[in-house]
């Protein structure tokens, strides 16, 4: 988002957080287009040290996913061993809600979207390009992102 300066403006406390977060998603699936695969380097917890970790930045987005060993699995297994083979390919991401060491968590997953025969989905929620928000659609199936 920006302000009239064209300065960055938040609203929501996990515009402040530069990966895609579930907040961010709101419970809703959205289809998002792979445009880079990079890294960036986090904290990790268990090493109590930074570790340079995957991630993919979208098509029009400012936020990127940083990759799971298991987001990674399925982007192999549905576009094969390189990475350049992901680029330009269209996902869904959504929240999982899973039980982790007695505690729930709410990792962001990744799923390839099937369209017979030259269907296409359509949207309950798609992320606005202008401001990366989520926005209401018409049904439960994930969206194309507008241009």
């Amino acid at each position: 988002m920006s302000n009239h300066n064209g300065h960055f403006n938040p609203t929501q406390w996990s515009d402040f957080v530069p990966h895609l977060t579930a907040d961010d998603l709101r419970g809703k699936a959205v289809t998002l287009v792979i445009e880079q695969v990079d890294t960036v380097e986090v904290y990790d917890k268990k090493q109590k040290e930074l570790v340079e970790k995957p991630i993919l930045r979208f098509a029009g987005k400012r936020k990127y996913l940083i990759l799971s060993p298991i987001n990674r699995g399925t982007l192999r297994a549905a576009f094969g061993p390189a990475i350049a083979d992901s680029l330009g390919q269209t996902i869904v991401v959504k929240v999982e809600r899973i039980k982790a060491f007695g505690e729930e968590k709410t990792p962001i997953r990744i799923s390839i979207p099937s369209q017979p025969s030259g269907e296409t989905p359509h949207a309950t929620r798609h992320i606005d390009t202008t401001t990366d928000e989520v926005v209401d659609g018409t049904d439960d199936q994930p969206t194309e992102m507008p241009s």
